[in-house]
């Protein structure tokens, strides 16, 4: 802090986890001491999540994915709706690169 001498007043007034000093590296919000983040998944793992859940649903429910990779269920579903709409996005920019490609072929 202030090496042997007594802090400034503003110090004093900041409430607890404002000053930023009890903030470890696991613990991003300074008033939620309880908050713990989840460890990232890297796109080869959602990318195995996904593939789960699209190829056999009825032998890979939600539950059983999500117990085997450690995720909750919101997790899971966030996975699966974000790699759905990647794929929509991948192709509608595939789609538009060869409209402009093929102007005359392509269908609006």
């Amino acid at each position: 802090m202030c090496h042997g001498r007594t802090p400034p007043y503003d110090v004093f007034l900041t409430p607890p986890g404002r000053n930023g000093r009890r903030c470890g590296p696991g613990q991003p919000f300074e008033d939620n001491p309880e908050f713990r983040r989840h460890r990232p998944l890297s796109d080869a793992t959602k990318e195995k999540i996904f593939q789960a859940i699209i190829s056999n649903p009825t032998e890979n429910p939600p539950r059983k994915v999500a117990a085997k990779f450690g995720i909750s269920l919101e997790r899971l579903d966030a996975i699966v709706r974000l790699k759905k709409l990647e794929r929509e996005m991948v192709e509608n920019v595939r789609a538009r690169g060869a409209r402009e490609r093929h102007p005359d072929t392509a269908v609006p």
